[in-house]
């Protein structure tokens, strides 16, 4: 009974707190809402305790039933890509298996690290690893090198090509993808609809060499393509050696299939994989189903679709000598 009673006391105290009540005596200093939610926990379980005394939180703090449920279905949606894959992750995937949904959590602005930018950077190549985000098993990455002195704004196209996108959306370079403390991007020109840009950058692309951020081995930063699909690249410094060539090149890749440009980012990337590996086990009804699903008129169209997406490391080549 002595344990039941301490835990109604504690139980109280917590209660209390939430109203800036300092009281920590029996019940008599209840209110008549605190003494309906006192009553309430005594017919419940241990873990239903846990929960309603974090509801009384969200509720004395002011948050509405329509803010968590808009919160509720973004941790969903989250929890949901990474269920199932930390366990089998490679050993250099770090963060790269999380979405960007734990920054946007964290808040505040992240540490940069920043370097002067390498001398006789024309002499070098730096070796770079890019990495989907949110995407293993298998990972999807491209092995790039490219010349030491690349702007972010070549960097950017190098990433372009070897994801297989087209360029047709705003981008940005961050510490941890939509941090404020380091916006490398192009900003837009009210003068010039046809140069469309960030409303405010950090450091303008075209004029911020990669030394200047990315320079040693483990150094890295996040791309954002598409603020609508938000695809997200880890983008590490793996070496940096004697330069070899004049121009970009990918010299290893994992994973076939690339981003996928308007396709709603991912989420449904992770389901265009597993629809393109189950094609020969799936039903024509389920065929139908899922080109349909993703707005194809056909089955023929969709896998046509998902087929010409696939990597192509000599095309990519011939494109990075372009640069």
């Amino acid at each position: 009974m002595a344990k039941k009673d301490n835990k109604r006391a504690n139980n109280f105290q917590i209660l209390s707190n939430f109203k800036g009540n300092g009281s920590d005596n029996g019940s008599s200093d209840m209110t008549k809402p605190e003494e309906m939610a006192d009553m309430a926990m005594d017919g419940l379980e241990d873990d239903e305790q846990r929960k309603f005394l974090l509801m009384c939180t969200l509720a004395s703090n002011g948050v509405t039933p329509d803010e968590y449920a808009e919160f509720y279905s973004f941790f969903e949606a989250s929890a949901n890509l990474i269920e199932g894959f930390a366990p089998s992750m490679d050993a250099d995937d770090d963060d790269a298996a999380l979405p960007f949904a734990g920054n946007m959590l964290r808040g505040g602005e992240c540490a940069v690290n920043e370097y002067a930018p390498l001398k006789d950077a024309e002499d070098y190549t730096l070796v770079l690893k890019i990495q989907m985000k949110g995407v293993t098993k298998p990972p999807m990455w491209r092995e790039v090198e490219i010349p030491a002195d690349f702007t972010f704004g070549q960097l950017h196209e190098v990433i372009q090509s070897v994801a297989g996108l087209y360029d047709s959306h705003l981008w940005q370079f961050n510490v941890k993808a939509y941090d404020k403390a380091l916006i490398i991007g192009i900003e837009g020109d009210d003068n010039n609809p046809y140069r469309p840009g960030l409303e405010y950058v950090t450091h303008d692309a075209d004029e911020t060499e990669v030394t200047q951020f990315l320079q040693k081995k483990g150094d890295k930063l996040e791309y954002v393509y598409d603020f609508g699909d938000d695809w997200i690249f880890v983008v590490e410094v793996k070496d940096l050696i004697a330069k070899r060539i004049d121009n970009a090149v990918c010299l290893k890749y994992k994973g076939d299939l690339n981003a996928l440009e308007d396709f709603g980012g991912v989420w449904a990337y992770l389901q265009a994989r597993k629809d393109l590996e189950d094609w020969s086990k799936l039903s024509k009804k389920e065929r139908k189903e899922r080109s349909e699903n993703v707005g194809f008129e056909s089955e023929k169209e969709y896998i046509e679709f998902l087929n010409s997406s696939l990597f192509d490391i000599e095309d990519v080549n011939d494109e990075l000598r372009l640069l």
